[in-house]
């Protein structure tokens, strides 16, 4: 039973499988980096020893990567990241890739565009698409203007020069 919970709780947390463990084999087989991740955030949950009998991962490799020291490369795009999400949120999610890549490069911070799409990717940050501007209104035409045969008040009628007429005078009008 607590084998098949880890395994539901790490399709979960892993893209692909999404809950359901018959789909689930993709994410139980990644990189032992990841199961290593996943294993070091439930290891208060479940028993390491059960996480690796789960993942087909042995527990001394578990144990050697948890005294790993952060590499170069994962440091800096650790920090690559942060410089990414800050960027994406003042540009209010418009900017994509090739834009952060320009803001960072301006920045002094040397990165390609394929490596800012894919930590943009990781870090589930999508451009917001530019709406097209269509006209749905055509008010420059020589059609006459339909003729107010119910005499309705305008919506607006501070712009239209009407006055809002006093309650009294509606009632006295026969408006209420």
């Amino acid at each position: 039973m607590p084998e098949a919970t880890l395994r539901r709780q790490y399709s979960k947390e892993c893209k692909g499988g999404a809950g359901n463990l018959k789909k689930s084999d993709d994410c139980v087989l990644q990189k032992p980096s990841v199961t290593y991740r996943f294993m070091k955030g439930h290891h208060h949950i479940f028993a390491v020893s059960t996480m690796c009998r789960v993942f087909g991962v042995s527990a001394s490799g578990y144990y050697r990567w948890t005294q790993c020291p952060e590499s170069k490369r994962r440091k800096q795009n650790r920090e690559l990241k942060e410089q990414i999400k800050k960027l994406f949120s003042k540009s209010h999610a418009i900017y994509g890739s090739p834009l952060i890549t320009a803001e960072l490069q301006q920045m002094g911070i040397p990165c390609s565009r394929s490596r800012t799409a894919r930590l943009m990717g990781e870090l589930r940050l999508r451009a917001k698409a530019a709406r097209k501007f269509y006209r749905t209104t055509d008010s420059k035409h020589n059609d006459p203007v339909a003729p107010n045969l119910l005499g309705q008040i305008p919506m607006n009628p501070m712009k239209s020069g009407h006055r809002i007429l006093p309650l009294s005078e509606r009632q006295q009008d026969g408006y209420t």
